[in-house]
C-alpha cells in the first residue's frame, strides 16, 4: 500500500515536472511586413515587423534602424542580441512594439534576426 502511493506521488510529480517544461509547438501570429514609413499610422503598442539595417548606435541600447523608406529610432535591449555582433551591412529582420508619444514615435524591439543566411 505505501509503494503504490509513493508511485501515485512520484507518477504525478513527473507530469508536473514534465508539464512545466512544455512549450507551444506550432503555427504563432503572423505579422505582416513595414515598412519605416508606415509605423506612424501603426497605433501605440501594435506589434510590427520590419527588414532594414541597424546603421548607428544612438547611445546605450538606441540606435537608428533604416530601410528603404526611411530612418526610426529603436531601442533594443541587450538581452535580444541573443550573443550575435551586427553591423551596419547587416540586413536585420525586427519584431517590435510602437511606442508613440505625442510628439514622437519610436520601437521597442523584442526579436531581431539576422539575415542573408546568417546565423
Amino acid at each position: 500500500m505505501k509503494q503504490t502511493a509513493i508511485a501515485v506521488i512520484l507518477s504525478g510529480a513527473a507530469l508536473l515536472t514534465s508539464a512545466s517544461w512544455a512549450a507551444f509547438d506550432g503555427p504563432s501570429k503572423v505579422y505582416p511586413l513595414i515598412s519605416v514609413t508606415e509605423v506612424e499610422a501603426q497605433t501605440d503598442d501594435a506589434i510590427v515587423k520590419l527588414q532594414g539595417y541597424l546603421i548607428k548606435e544612438l547611445k546605450p541600447e538606441h540606435y537608428l534602424f533604416k530601410d528603404d523608406s526611411g530612418e526610426i529610432q529603436v531601442e533594443i535591449d541587450a538581452p535580444v542580441f541573443n550573443q550575435q555582433t551586427v553591423t551596419p551591412s547587416d540586413k536585420v529582420e525586427i519584431l517590435a512594439e510602437v511606442d508613440k508619444d505625442w510628439n514622437h514615435v519610436s520601437l521597442e524591439v523584442e526579436k531581431l534576426t539576422l539575415l542573408d543566411g546568417k546565423p
